[in-house]
């Protein structure tokens, strides 16, 4: 089991555009160690429905949800809680 917590002074950045990061470089970390099944615990529900696609992003986080969307490929199985 591998827990990843992730926070950073993302500066004038908006606090979903802050969560969508951390959750982005939590799985490019989880990537890179090789974890092949992950459980996402964020308490944003706002970035969660974006990236199961229950609503669409706001165009600041367009990108980053593009990040997110194509590293969860990398994975055999992620939950979002």
């Amino acid at each position: 089991m591998l827990a990843i917590s992730a926070a950073f002074n993302s500066g004038t950045a908006s606090v979903p555009l802050a969560e969508a990061l951390a959750l982005r470089n939590s799985l490019l970390c989880s990537k890179e160690k090789g974890v092949l099944k992950v459980e996402v615990e964020d308490d944003s529900k706002l970035i969660i429905d974006i990236v199961k696609g229950v609503c669409e992003p706001p165009w600041r986080l367009l990108k980053v949800v593009q990040d997110i969307k194509l590293l969860i490929c990398n994975f055999e199985s992620i939950r979002f809680k």
